[in-house]
């Protein structure tokens, strides 16, 4: 028993780590009428695994669902399979696949992938700028705490060191003493002290440049290429950390300076003294996309250090897939760094240790291949922005932790041609030994192609059967080798052409009617159809009240024979008129107005809208201004025609009008009539020579009219208004089904000139008619308007002027009369002196003459004072 077990135990692991195959339809069609398949080939490789052939049953098309295989002898059917399975490998199961599939059939590919315990590469690629000065200065300040901190993680760990700067030359930066923008200064080494040893301290090492954007690429790519210059280990978790604070100049960009020779992808470096530089003058930038190229080709992860200021600029670059990498922000590049450099760089790292991803390495042209993770896999998934379509990557794996991963594949048609099979690879991303090669053979044929059966019965002994199809002699064709191509030189494909012609239908311009196929130039119908083509049905049919079933050699069957005047419709009854009649515009004779096709007596409109296609679909934006804008023409021309025929300077504007009517085409259709009426006191019901008052001989009088529901236009003739009334259909003049509604009428009004302002002076415009529609602004003679304008002003001057002086007269009479009072108050007191009155400086003239001739008058000698008290002067 434990022998047995012995035995079973190892077969038992390897059914479990055998790849699980399951096999889905791609294509879910079987012998499409449109495109039968032919051959049994043909519908293993096309129809989808639903599918299989049938050399039994060609009279269904031989390629049948694969329910029908019970009642087939010879059942051809293909299933996607694996033949083979390799060894194991440490970190993926198993280490190599060799696959038979079916083409358009998705087979799902099951294997298992682990993270290994990797030592770390970290190289510390620094922007030389002058603005980086203080982002370096920490990074020396923290590298052995860094080191510290990455020892949690990993114990073999080795940095390297390098820096960046503009290329010296115009107009990116001055011309230097040197040609190179990358330096790398130290080799990976696991002693950090000499970065700190290494890195450049003077301020004259930092160095300004003219433009924003830095030569990082140029540095990213020599780092790339120059794997053993710069000591990259195989077996290490490669990153590279760059950290500026700018963007990178990119392809094309050293056009400006001339340096026109595309970036070559291999390592340049050279020893300058103690360092190893790049030229940076001898060729153009790099491009995203070689990067992304060399980043997954080299499995060398890059993470982007970044000030906040420049955080947006690199983020949709990441996101959108463009570049494959990581990025985090130091703070803004000042004092607030110190700890968050440290912080990232430990952060980043962690991330990408504790990341599993893998990729489909050199993927084939007729293969469609997707990974997902396994139905008992416990792993979330990175956001799509940071995976290209050709990865999957496990977030938070732990190490030596098994995850199941699935790749669904899928191969088309086209590998049949191929000579050679098919591979591709399945890449644990940065791990050594972790690749799982896949090797694929097209398994296109179906078995009974290699049993033909030669002179086979059922090819009449002309030609091979071969799954059920015949395979002609020279000389014959057709399905079973029937047809005899005689004394004929021409070609099978010749031949055949003109039985397809001999099949087809005149009628529906079909091959038997898409009822049969053709043999020999005659129609092999299927059941129920039967005739010359196929065009009679075996049962009854509804043809409406406009038709009835017809007879079909002598039976009756089910296509309709339709009464005159009609033919069957979409619907299939006889309800599609042939006549044309409402589809004739009636006034300008078109039919569908050439903007159409007529159907069944009904318009289907290529351009416009309406029954006949008349009605231009602008013309539902404003319907009544559409309209208005089709009748202003013809109406003004009927109202003023007489006018401008009586003034030879009115002649073009006369022939303008007549040219935008003619182009709108109402007069000639006969769809214009004109009323009008005359709003005035003055009755002029005896006069029937309304042209001499001036009304239009092209318009009827009509003593009133209803326009409570017409609509109103605004036109303009010679620079002064005037407005009609008509009533066209709501939706737009040309929205009309019937001729009735196509006829409008234009509703006109005229004023009495002599009684209406708005028209007295408007002799100019309608010459000496007493009637007119204009409605000018009131117009006064020059001289009268300059006659009252000046009189006005005089007017108005004179009335201010006296206005002033009254105001003034009255104010100084108020003035005065305070003044007399107070002046006696002091008078009776005697004291004159010390009289406020006298030192007041008023802005009134008048008080100041006043107050002048008191002063003289109470200083005389000649005025005594009566008051025997009186106070004593000279004390």
């Amino acid at each position: 028993m434990i022998k047995v077990m012995a035995l079973f135990l190892p077969l038992l692991y390897l059914v479990l780590l055998l790849p699980f195959v399951q096999s889905q339809n791609v294509d879910g069609t079987c012998n499409p009428p449109n495109q039968p398949y032919t051959t049994c080939n043909k519908c293993i490789q096309m129809s989808g695994i639903q599918c299989g052939w049938c050399p039994d049953n060609l009279v269904q098309g031989g390629c049948m669902p694969r329910s029908s295989s019970s009642t087939c002898n010879q059942w051809q059917w293909k299933d996607s399979r694996e033949v083979s399975t390799g060894d194991n490998l440490d970190y993926i199961k198993p280490s190599n696949v060799q696959l038979k599939l079916r083409p358009n059939v998705k087979h799902q590919l099951q294997f298992k992938a682990s993270k290994a315990q990797l030592a770390m590469d970290m190289y510390f690629l620094f922007d030389q700028s002058g603005t980086m000065r203080d982002i370096l200065e920490v990074l020396s300040a923290v590298a052995v705490e860094l080191s510290e901190e990455l020892a949690k993680l990993t114990t073999d760990r080795k940095f390297g060191f390098g820096i960046f700067k503009e290329k010296p030359i115009l107009p990116f930066d001055v011309r230097r003493d040197y040609r190179y923008d990358f330096e790398h200064l130290v080799d990976l080494t696991s002693n950090i002290s000499e970065i700190v040893a290494k890195a450049p301290r003077d301020e004259k090492d930092f160095a300004g440049n003219l433009d924003n954007p830095e030569s990082g690429l140029d540095a990213l790519l020599q780092l790339l290429k120059c794997g053993d210059k710069i000591g990259w280990r195989k077996d290490a978790t490669r990153t590279i950390v760059y950290l500026t604070d700018a963007t990178f100049h990119l392809s094309g960009d050293g056009n400006l300076a001339g340096l026109w020779k595309p970036y070559e992808q291999s390592c340049k470096l050279q020893q300058t003294g103690k360092s190893q530089t790049y030229d940076a003058l001898s060729n153009d930038y790099p491009s995203l996309s070689v990067l992304n190229y060399e980043l997954q080709k080299e499995e060398i992860f890059l993470i982007f250090g970044l000030t906040s200021t420049i955080e947006n600029s690199y983020k949709p670059m990441i996101d959108s897939k463009d570049l494959y990498a990581w990025m985090g922000t130091m703070g803004s590049g000042r004092g607030n760094a110190i700890g968050q450099l440290k912080d990232l760089l430990v952060e980043m790292y962690r991330e990408i240790k504790d990341d599993l991803r893998v990729g489909i390495n050199n993927p084939h042209d007729n293969l469609d291949i997707k990974l997902s993770f396994g139905a008992n896999s416990k792993c979330s998934t990175k956001p799509a922005g940071q995976l290209d379509s050709n990865s999957i990557m496990c977030d938070e794996a732990v190490v030596g932790q098994e995850i199941d991963f699935i790749a669904e594949i899928t191969m088309n048609e086209t590998a049949c041609l191929s000579e050679s099979p098919l591979s591709f690879s399945l890449k644990v991303f940065g791990q050594e030994e972790s690749t799982l090669e896949v090797e694929i053979m097209p398994d296109c044929d179906c078995e009974c192609m290699q049993r033909p059966e030669q002179n086979s019965a059922r090819c009449l002994g002309n030609g091979t059967l071969e799954c059920g199809v015949c395979n002609c002699y020279d000389g014959f064709y057709g399905d079973k080798c029937e047809c005899s191509k005689g004394n004929q030189g021409t070609s099978v494909d010749s031949l055949n052409n003109k039985d397809q012609i001999n099949c087809t239908n005149p009628t529906s311009n079909s091959v038997c009617s898409n009822r049969g196929t053709c043999s020999c130039g005659k129609c092999d119908c299927n059941q129920p159809y039967f005739g010359t083509y196929c065009e009679c049905k075996e049962d009854t049919c509804d043809c409406g009240d406009k038709g009835k079933c017809t007879v079909c050699n002598g039976q009756r069957v089910g296509n309709c024979k339709c009464d005159k005047g009609y033919e069957v419709g979409p619907s299939g009854n006889c309800d599609c008129s042939i006549n044309t009649d409402q589809c004739v515009d009636p006034f300008s004779g078109l039919t569908c107005s050439k903007n159409g096709k007529c159907k069944c007596n009904a318009c289907e409109c290529d351009v416009g809208e309406g029954q006949y296609c008349q009605n231009p679909k602008t013309a539902a934006l404003d319907s009544n201004q559409y309209t208005c804008n089709r009748l202003i023409p013809c109406t003004s021309l009927m109202i003023f025609r007489h006018i401008l025929e009586s003034d030879p300077s009115d002649l073009q504007l006369l022939k303008n009008l007549e040219n935008s009517c003619n182009d709108t085409k109402l007069l000639q259709q006969g769809r214009l009539s004109c009323l009008f009426t005359v709003n005035s006191s003055n009755v002029f019901s005896d006069n029937d020579e309304w042209t001499e008052l001036g009304t239009s001989k092209d318009c009827l009088y009509q003593p009133e009219f209803d326009i409570t529901n017409k609509r109103r236009c605004e036109a303009v003739f010679k620079d002064c208004p005037y407005f009609f009334y008509h009533d066209a259909p709501n939706e737009g003049i040309d929205s009309y089904t019937t001729k009735e509604e196509g006829n409008v009428k234009i509703f006109v009004t005229y004023l009495n000139k002599s009684e209406s302002v708005l028209t007295k002076f408007n002799e100019d415009r309608d010459l000496k008619y007493d009637l007119s529609p204009i409605t000018c602004p009131y117009m006064m003679p020059k001289w009268m308007i300059i006659t009252i304008s000046g009189t006005s002003a005089l007017f108005v001057f004179i009335f201010l002027f006296l206005a002033y002086f009254i105001i003034i007269n009255l104010e100084e009479r108020r003035k005065y009369k305070e003044f007399k009072r107070r002046a006696n108050t002091i008078f009776d007191d005697g004291n004159v002196y010390i009289n406020p009155l006298s030192r007041l400086n008023r802005a009134s003239t008048f008080f100041r003459k006043r107050m002048s001739v008191i002063n003289r008058i109470i200083n005389s000698p000649s005025v005594t004072d009566p008051s025997p008290t009186a106070p004593n002067q000279s004390q």
